[in-house]
Order: C-alpha cells, then structure tokens, then sequence
C-alpha cells in the first residue's frame, strides 16, 4: 500500500497534455506527484476532497508584474495569484526589469508602475537578486527577464541617446553576465523606442547576444491598435534577423 503526504481525492484532472480531462485522484509524497489517476490503495497524512474541482498543472504567468509593481515584496505570497491557480510568474516584462542594477539609477526603468522611493534594494545583479527573494516568503515560484530599458539604464539615463560602441559592448556583457545567473532572455518595450534606427540596431545586437545564450526575446509590440500589422512584422525582424525565439 502506498503512503502519501497528500492523498486529493475525486475531482476530475486536466494534466495540459491534450489527454482528454478524467475523473481521478491524486498523489503526493513530499515536494513530487507520485501517482495519477488510481490511489485507492494508498493513505495519506492528508486527505483532500476535490469532488466537482479541477485538478490542473500550476498555471505560468509569462507576463507578470509583480516585480515592477513591487508586490513580490510587499505581498511576497501571491495569494491573488495562487487563488486563480497560478504558481509560477515570469517578471522584468514590457522593457522593465529589477536588475541587474549596475547603477542604481537602473530602476527608474519600473517607474510608471511604481513610487521607486519606497523601493529598498540591497542588490545589483540577477543572482544577488535571486538570493534576496530567497529571504522572502514567496508564495510562486519567480523567474525573470531582463529589461532593455534597465540594460540602458546602467549606462546612460537618456532613454533615446545613441549608445556608442564602448557602451554598447558594456550593456552586452551586463546581459550576457544577466543570462549567465539565471534570467530567460531579454524584454523589449518597442513603443518606448521612438523611431531611432540606431536603437534598432541595438535591438537586433542585443538580441544576437539572446540568441547565442539559448535563450527567448520577448516583446511588447510598438503599436496594439491601428498599427498592429507593422508592429508584428517589427517583432518578427528580431527573430529573422538574429533567430532568436521571439515571444510576442
């Protein structure tokens, strides 16, 4: 007979696989799901009744702001978010990351979601980042991209000026080291680049570097409304110019 930490009983699984949805229990031992369908031999510490429940594979959040809007911190458990059965949140969206933070004035970049004077921060890049949400009680698990806007903002605090050479081998090295500790790829927020050819230029170099790491650009497209079209195409010249994974 099987003994499991939790035993949920009766509801009916959607596993995200395709396989249609059945009626069936679930078991746990510990942090792993051990069995799928049929425990009636097995007992539990714990034994949970989901008749007329869903029983589903934790929901990812792909485009999260918890971070930006600084609720990882000030609601560390993310029970909004549990409650509708999302586990899993992927933040530094649309541009705007919370490192690397080379340069404090880095932050700016998640202003127009945030008052930044309230922003406490003990860190400069991903990996310290990470350390830091270890110390708190998150309630989902957290990964991150890494925001253009931030990237630039290590190197200059003028969001149209044209990076020289030097400085755009300096923001390269800050991503490729942003990858290196765990950061998925690069967020791009095109509709705060103007028409400047000379950021496009740095968009596809950024992005070559993304490509390189094995890694997903992901992008809030420049217009969502009558320019939806042009915008998509935009997004598109990323991946076939460089053959990133481009996420839109």
């Amino acid at each position: 007979m099987a003994n499991y930490t939790y035993l949920i009983r009766g509801g009916t699984i959607i596993d995200g696989s395709g396989f249609p949805r059945a009626k069936g229990d679930l078991g746990i031992s510990g942090e792993y799901i051990k069995t799928v369908g049929g425990t009636e031999k097995g007992n539990a510490a714990e034994v949970i009744d989901a008749t007329g429940k869903y029983l589903i594979p934790g929901i990812v959040d792909i485009t999260n702001h918890s971070d930006t809007h600084w609720t990882l911190f000030t609601y560390p458990e993310q029970c909004n978010l549990l409650a509708q059965g999302i586990t899993t949140i992927i933040g530094g969206a649309c541009g705007a990351s919370i490192a690397p933070l080379v340069e404090t004035r880095a932050i700016q970049s998640i202003k127009k979601w945030t008052d930044i004077s309230r922003a406490n921060i003990n860190w400069q890049s991903v990996s310290e980042l990470f350390d830091e949400l270890e110390r708190h009680p998150l309630g989902v698990n957290f990964g991150m991209f890494v925001g253009y806007s931030t990237l630039r903002g290590n190197i200059t605090d003028d969001a149209l000026q044209e990076l020289t050479r030097a400085e755009l081998e300096s923001v390269k090295l800050i991503l490729t080291r942003s990858l290196d500790e765990g950061a998925l790829g690069l967020s791009f927020g095109l509709a705060s680049l103007g028409n400047s050819l000379a950021l496009q230029d740095e968009v596809i170099a950024l992005a070559r570097v993304v490509a390189d790491a094995g890694k997903v650009v992901t992008v809030h497209l420049r217009n969502e409304g009558s320019r939806l079209l042009p915008s998509i195409v935009e997004a598109l010249r990323i991946a076939r110019a460089t053959g990133v994974p481009v996420h839109i």
